[in-house]
C-alpha cells in the first residue's frame, strides 16, 4: 500500500451546552468532578478561605467551606452526603468539589462556585459548569465502505494500573451490513466504558485482504471528558473509521 492511498482527515465533534465553562459529562452512580481553579500564583490558607458550589436555578447548595472547615449544615440535604473538596488542593487555589453517586436527577443540573476573593469579604460568582448525567456512556467505531467485511476488535486499557486487554468478542455489540448496490459493508461496534473502568479504549478495524489495521484511541479520563473532542477519520482503501463517544439516555 502506497501512502497515496493513505490520507488524515480531522473532524470535530463537540457538545453545544448553555455553559460558559466545558461540560462536566458522567454516568449513574459514577462520580465527577466540578472544576474550579483560582488561578493564583500563591499558596493559599484553608482556614482563611471561604466558599461553596450553589445551583444557578435553585438555591440548592452543593457544598459548603468556611475558613479550615466544611459547613454541611448549609447544604442541601440532596448533597450533604455526596460532595466532598480536597483540602491539598484548596492550598494550591483550586476549590473544585466531587459529586459522587449520580443520580439521574443530576442531569442538566448548573452549579456555580461563590467565594470571598478580597479583604471587604465580596462575593464572587465564578466557574459555571453543568452537569449532563447518563444512564450509559457508548464508544462507537463504524467502517463504512469496506470490501470484504473488516474484523473489529478493541482494545482496553484498563483502571487500576493501565494495563491493557483485547475484549472478546461477545463483549462488543457489532453488526456488519452489505449493500446491495455496490456490495461494501457499513460495520458498526460499540463497547460500554460505563463505570470508570477504562483509561482508554482502541478500536482497530481490520481488513483481511489487504491486512490492513486502522486504529483510533480516545482517552476516557475527567479532564478529557470536559474538552471537545478532536476525532482523527483515516481513509484506506475506502475504509473509513470514525470514533466518537455517545451519550444513551432513557
Amino acid at each position: 500500500v502506497s501512502l497515496s492511498h493513505f490520507c488524515f482527515d480531522f473532524i470535530l465533534f463537540y457538545f453545544e451546552f448553555s455553559c460558559l465553562s466545558p461540560p462536566v459529562l458522567g454516568t449513574v452512580g459514577e462520580s465527577v468532578v466540578l472544576p474550579c481553579d483560582l488561578n493564583t500564583s500563591t499558596a493559599i490558607d484553608p482556614g482563611r478561605l471561604r466558599f461553596h458550589w450553589q445551583g444557578t436555578a435553585d438555591p440548592s447548595v452543593l457544598y459548603s467551606f468556611d475558613k479550615g472547615r466544611e459547613t454541611p449544615q448549609y447544604q442541601s440535604a440532596t448533597y450533604r452526603s455526596r460532595s466532598t473538596a480536597s483540602l491539598s488542593d484548596m492550598r494550591r487555589g483550586i476549590i473544585s468539589v466531587r459529586l459522587n453517586n449520580l443520580t439521574l436527577e443530576d442531569d442538566q443540573k448548573s452549579f456555580s462556585a461563590y467565594v470571598v476573593l478580597d479583604v471587604k469579604g465580596r462575593l464572587d460568582r465564578i466557574c459555571p459548569t453543568t452537569l449532563h448525567v447518563a444512564e450509559m456512556m457508548l464508544a462507537v467505531c463504524t467502517s463504512q465502505g469496506g470490501f470484504p467485511e473488516p474484523v473489529v476488535t478493541w482494545q482496553v486499557q484498563e483502571l487500576p494500573g493501565n494495563t491493557n486487554h483485547v475484549l472478546q468478542p461477545v463483549e462488543a455489540n457489532t453488526t456488519a451490513v452489505q449493500h446491495l448496490q455496490d456490495r461494501l459493508f457499513t460495520v458498526t461496534s460499540s463497547i460500554n466504558t460505563s463505570g470508570g473502568k477504562y483509561h482508554s479504549v482502541t478500536c482497530l478495524i481490520h481488513n483481511p485482504t489487504s491486512n490492513v489495521t486502522l486504529n483510533v484511541t480516545i482517552e476516557l479520563s475527567e479532564r478529557e471528558f470536559q474538552k471537545l473532542f478532536i476525532v482523527p477519520s483515516m481513509v484506506l482503501l475506502l475504509i473509513t473509521i470514525f470514533f466518537l463517544l455517545l451519550v444513551r439516555q432513557k
